[in-house]
């Protein structure tokens, strides 16, 4: 967060991997895109997630345990709804893909809360890779965006085909900014003929979300305490009464700009890790 003129530049997150492509939703919390090396597998749990400004009550809102799409990205509130859009799309790869438009309040999981906007786009990687790929929607409704498209998508790396990152595409296959219909409709709005067009805006007063005050007593102890819940919930192999403690893990920052370098750990993971210590966990399943 920062002000109007550039200054009190604050981060609101510590997370030790990447989250981006951030909006703010109608009820003043930030959405973004977090992607989450969390100890069980490098991908593709890169899912949607919701925060306040001053960067408190971090929650998931899709994705934590959805294998597809791999990937939720540009998330934004849909005017005059309880629905976001966002782009589905691939691990390792261009920002771009299939839209889906996602109701919170049907789960956090899986396929019911979401309905593909575009099903004649694969979800990237995880279905296959599509010729053709949309991206930065920008709501008007639940059934009309903003969006970009082009066959641009058909440069996304296949199995073999890291090399192809880079590539530079044909001018006629950049990137050109559409008027969306979910029936199924598109009308070209500008195309430019030397480079591609991303980001569409509506130039018109959007409403004011509410501000959310702030909790944060940065001149108080900077320290945290936790209350756990149950710890069996989400353990579908688990037995209550097996878990006896919580190790807590930290992930200290790392602030050289090299990837795997210097190596940490025995999986030689990009973040270093260090244990805290435990906390028993009481009969209930809860822990403290």
């Amino acid at each position: 967060t920062m002000n109007a003129d550039g200054g009190d530049l604050t981060a609101i997150s510590p997370f030790e991997m990447f989250e981006w492509e951030p909006s703010v939703a109608h009820d003043g919390t930030i959405l973004y895109s977090r992607w989450d090396y969390i100890d069980r597998d490098n991908m593709p749990y890169m899912s949607l997630w919701s925060v306040n400004p001053d960067g408190t009550n971090p929650r998931i809102v899709y994705g934590n345990y959805t294998r597809s799409p791999h990937c939720t990205f540009e998330p934004r509130a849909v005017p005059n709804s309880n629905k976001i859009v966002f782009t589905a799309s691939a691990h390792h790869s261009q920002t771009m893909g299939s839209l889906v438009l996602l109701d919170p309040s049907a789960g956090t999981e899986g396929a019911e809360p979401i309905m593909r906007l575009t099903p004649d786009v694969a979800f990237p990687e995880i279905e296959g890779w599509p010729r053709a790929s949309y991206a930065s929607p920008w709501p008007l409704s639940e059934r009309f965006h903003l969006v970009t498209w082009s066959c641009e998508g058909a440069t996304h790396p296949g199995p073999s085909g890291w090399n192809r990152w880079h590539s530079v595409t044909n001018a006629l296959k950049g990137m050109g900014v559409y008027f969306f219909d979910a029936a199924g409709n598109m009308e070209l709005l500008y195309r430019d003929p030397q480079i591609s067009c991303v980001y569409p805006l509506p130039v018109m007063p959007q409403p004011r979300p509410p501000v959310i005050p702030s909790s944060v007593d940065w001149s108080g102890p900077q320290e945290g305490r936790f209350l756990l819940g149950n710890v069996y919930h989400g353990l579908r192999n688990v037995q209550r009464g097996e878990v006896k403690a919580l190790r807590i893990v930290a992930v200290p920052p790392k602030t050289h700009p090299t990837m795997n370098f210097p190596n940490l750990g025995v999986t030689r993971d990009d973040p270093g890790k260090c244990v805290l210590g435990t906390v028993p966990v009481e009969a209930d399943g809860s822990a403290f």
